[in-house]
């Protein structure tokens, strides 16, 4: 018949806690040792090398046209801005995994931009999806505006937009750009 022994118990425990112990200070090690092995793989980008990476673009010149309703001619009081779509890659360590990017820059002060579409294609259609976007006042900025998988087999994609747009601080309406478009190697 089984007896009960609190001293039994006590022993067990000790050892149960001496065990655990162990464990714990193992997966300790074992997660800052994978942790240093991942963070060395991701590729991170500093704001210079986003603003120099190269990418499709446009520039408006400070030209209006009129569309097809009649709206707005003329030119702005400010120079020219353009509009650049950079991919940064290895996105979290993920080799297939881009981060993409609308980077504007010149002299007039960008309130905001938007595309009906964004498109990236390359055997596949990767990309898919407008934008808005807040160039709060500035310049010069980027903004990200979706991540996409583009297979290790595509050595370069073709980006284009739909509509795109421009706010600018000191214009009161939306002015039509010419669209981006272009090749970039993957």
């Amino acid at each position: 018949m089984f007896r009960f022994n609190k001293n039994h118990i006590k022993m067990d425990m000790k050892k149960i806690r001496k065990v655990m112990s162990i464990f714990l200070a193992c997966c300790l090690l074992l997660s800052i040792n994978f942790e240093t092995v991942f963070a060395s793989d991701i590729e991170t980008n500093t704001n210079a090398d986003i603003m120099s990476l190269d990418g499709p673009s446009t520039t408006f010149d400070g030209r209006l046209f009129l569309d097809e309703n009649g709206n707005y001619s003329g030119q702005l009081r400010s120079g020219f801005t353009t509009v650049t779509c950079v991919l940064s890659g290895r996105t979290g360590g993920i080799p297939t995994l881009y981060t993409i990017y609308i980077r504007w820059q010149g002299s007039n002060a960008v309130q905001a931009l938007r595309a009906d579409n964004l498109y990236i294609v390359g055997d596949s259609q990767y990309y898919s999806k407008g934008f808005l976007i807040d160039g709060l006042s500035a310049t010069q900025g980027y903004r990200s505006i979706g991540t996409c998988v583009i297979p290790d087999t595509e050595e370069s994609v073709y980006i284009s937009t739909n509509n795109l747009r421009c706010y600018f601080y000191n214009e009161d309406y939306w002015i039509k750009f010419n669209e981006i478009g272009g090749w970039v190697d993957v």
